[in-house]
């Protein structure tokens, strides 16, 4: 990877939330890194964000990510939010 990779925050955004996470701890292995993360969900519809902490495992091919895989900590607090909003994420987006 070339260096210490620097903190970098990103927002992503669905029709239900809006996720806010920033990363500052990594582990560079070649092609293969590991970044830890912390953020937050935030209902689009309004309410109380849901906090999350996530590690992701990336794989990178000439500096750019090829593949990325997020395991979420404790993933209940968003299952639950889904649940009872009755959001089906396979329904075709308007």
């Amino acid at each position: 990877m070339g260096g210490k990779p620097r903190c970098f925050t990103r927002a992503r955004g669905t029709s239900l939330f809006h996720l806010d996470i920033s990363a500052d701890s990594f582990v560079d292995s070649g092609d293969h890194v590991i970044a830890f993360v912390k953020g937050q969900f935030v209902p689009q519809a309004g309410g109380a964000p849901i906090p999350v902490d996530i590690v992701e495992c990336w794989t990178l091919r000439q500096h750019q990510i090829v593949e990325l895989r997020p395991y979420y900590w404790n993933p209940k607090p968003i299952s639950e939010y889904v649940t009872k909003t009755g959001w089906d994420p396979s329904a075709p987006r308007s």
